[in-house]
């Protein structure tokens, strides 16, 4: 097992840790650990791995230090390699996470989605979608989210866990004239199949959750 699949796995086990403060204290005990390779040695997957511990941090969304060491941490490794798909996704997920929807668009269309795992994949056209949702309005999204069910369509259903559409089709399907409703039905009952999900989108249209 190399550095890399150790730090990994420290951090899978961390992240089941419900004590936050413990959490905290492995996480940054990771960083300290990866920060301290020497810089000619720091290739783009460590910075990549920096990046993406602080993205897990527990106070990331309180706090600008921890923000901001998310976001140099993956520019860095952009910086080495151009086209590194996860740290393209992750700071795709930091720009959301603040509702910076435009420039969280622009990074996950940079993710090279052939580097991806499928879960990852669909993620990442998600995500896009979701952006163009809080952009545009899920009205004028509609032929984009039935892009999305015929990609999911393509998949294993355990590749596809969109909680984030979720919560937002629940929260903005109530704007939507009859028409568009009624169309947004039919793609729900798509992505209940796509993802073996019982009746799940549907009841959110039915207001059932």
């Amino acid at each position: 097992m190399n550095v890399a699949e150790a730090i990994l796995l420290k951090i899978d086990h961390a992240l089941t840790l419900k004590d936050q403060k413990k959490l905290k204290m492995v996480i940054e005990e990771t960083i300290s650990e990866l920060e301290a390779i020497d810089s000619d040695r720091r290739n783009s997957y460590i910075n990549y791995l920096i990046g993406y511990c602080w993205y897990l941090h527990p106070d990331r969304q309180y706090s600008n230090r921890v923000e901001n060491e998310v976001e140099k941490a993956l520019l860095s490794a952009i910086n080495q390699v151009g086209n590194f798909a996860k740290a393209w996704l992750y700071l795709g997920h930091n720009a959301y996470d603040f509702a910076n929807y435009n420039m969280a668009l622009k990074r996950f269309m940079n993710v090279d989605s052939d580097q991806l795992p499928p879960y990852l994949k669909l993620k990442t056209q998600e995500m896009i979608v979701c952006c163009k949702i809080h952009l545009e309005g899920l009205a004028a999204c509609l032929s984009d989210l039935e892009k999305f069910v015929f990609l999911c369509e393509q998949y294993e259903p355990e590749d596809l866990w969109p909680q984030e559409l979720a919560r937002l089709i629940n929260e903005k399907h109530k704007h939507l004239d009859k028409l568009k409703k009624k169309y947004l039905k039919k793609i729900a009952q798509q992505i209940d199949i796509a993802g073996n999900f019982g009746i799940w989108f549907c009841e959110l249209i039915e207001g059932k959750h």
